[in-house]
């Protein structure tokens, strides 16, 4: 399978491993690449990624026109509890 995980740390983390371990190519997407530090395979592929940035998503969309079998968005964002969901700034 071609999985796009979208979170570097925590449980994002711990999918990427697990799905590496069982054989899929996995690409993860985090919002600063200094910060995914996985363990080297060929098939884990990291990029810059940051769900609240509407360009940087049109660039990651074009790079996938091969497709995905699954995409794992575990990212989230902080903020006051009165606003709905979307982007805070």
């Amino acid at each position: 399978m071609r999985i796009l995980v979208i979170a570097g740390s925590g449980i994002g983390k711990a999918l990427v491993k697990h799905d590496i371990q069982a054989g899929h190519e996995v690409w993860s997407g985090c919002r600063h690449l200094e910060l995914n530090n996985h363990s080297a395979s060929a098939r884990l592929h990291l990029l810059e990624f940051d769900v609240c940035d509407p360009k940087m998503i049109e660039i990651v969309v074009a790079d996938f026109q091969f497709g995905l079998d699954l995409i794992i968005n575990n990212a989230g964002v902080a903020g006051e509890r009165e606003h709905s969901f979307g982007c805070f700034h």
